[in-house]
């Protein structure tokens, strides 16, 4: 993941665009990664989304020193919370 981290999304010359489609195609896939027997345990969920909204955060140029809503990244980047799509999945 920090290999995919410095090579794509630090990466100025690489559109949103562009940065949100690895994001959906590499990133996203990797990280759920069996996630069909995962217990879903308050740390593995902080992990979860730590590492979503670390990745989503350089996506939209931003850092934790901004001070900006993970809802309102998000929401500007038009991308649901992880954590629904795999308790969704874990459901079926």
């Amino acid at each position: 993941m920090r290999t995919l981290h410095r090579s794509v999304v630090v990466k100025r010359e690489l559109s949103q665009k562009a940065k949100l489609s690895i994001y959906r195609s590499i990133f996203v896939p990797t990280l759920t990664y069996g996630h069909e027997l995962w217990v879903m345990t308050e740390r593995t969920r902080s992990r979860v989304q730590a590492t979503e909204m670390s990745f989503l955060r350089r996506v939209a140029g931003l850092s934790l020193r901004d001070r900006v809503r993970s809802s309102a990244i998000r929401e500007g980047l038009g991308v649901e919370p992880l954590l629904f799509r795999i308790e969704r999945s874990q459901m079926r």
